[in-house]
């Protein structure tokens, strides 16, 4: 395919390009970050290992049917799409007040850069808590064409990206690096990435509702 043919293409199915895009950094991220886990903790004991490999495949399979729904425009992809929203919400519901609660112990030591930043985690990722919880609902109820606004879903789709990247992509990866200093780069990055291109890739899935491109 050369150049012009590309940018044809693109330019009336960017949407289609940029799911399976952000899908593919997704998954690719996520796979190394899987990898680097098991190189970097080859004794680990039996609990952690099942915790933590539970919630790879997880991720895993919801990347998978998102990843191949997309690029096979099957509708999979929304199984894999509410399987990572149900997934995130746990995983803020589980530690959003955990991150309150270390941000006013930081911010009452005087510790402001780090306890600032916990505040700021906990209050985005109440709002990605709140957003994706719609979302979720909202995508079942278009599914089943109980809610049929577009622009609707749109909107909660955008801002529950919003703060999954600011609240994954960001101040997770910053949290840890400053928290626990000499931390693997590569540990510290993988996954929150993989969380955040995921959340792009949901983003334009959601928005390729109103045309078929």
């Amino acid at each position: 395919m050369n150049k012009g043919v590309f940018a044809q293409n693109f330019k009336y199915h960017y949407k289609r390009y940029l799911s399976i895009f952000f899908a593919s950094l997704g998954f690719a991220c996520l796979v190394g970050a899987i990898t680097d886990y098991f190189v970097e903790n080859p004794n680990v004991n039996s609990m952690s290992l099942f915790a933590t490999v539970w919630n790879y495949v997880i991720l895993l399979v919801s990347f998978c049917f998102i990843l191949v729904g997309t690029i096979r425009r099957s509708g999979i992809v929304w199984s894999g799409i509410l399987i990572y929203i149900f997934y995130l919400l746990w995983d803020f519901a589980s530690y959003t007040f955990i991150g309150a609660s270390r941000g006013i112990v930081l911010l009452s030591d005087g510790q402001w850069l780090l306890g600032t930043l916990f505040i700021l985690y906990f209050l985005c990722a109440v709002g990605a808590l709140v957003f994706g919880i719609l979302l979720y609902v909202r995508i079942r109820q278009f599914l089943s064409r109980r809610y049929m606004s577009y622009v609707g879903l749109r909107t909660y789709a955008l801002v529950f990206m919003i703060f999954v990247v600011v609240t994954y992509g960001i101040l997770q990866p910053t949290i840890t690096l400053l928290n626990q200093g000499n931390v693997s780069l590569l540990a510290t990055l993988l996954e929150p990435l993989a969380v955040s291109f995921e959340a792009l890739a949901t983003f334009f899935v959601v928005i390729r509702l109103k045309s078929s491109y």
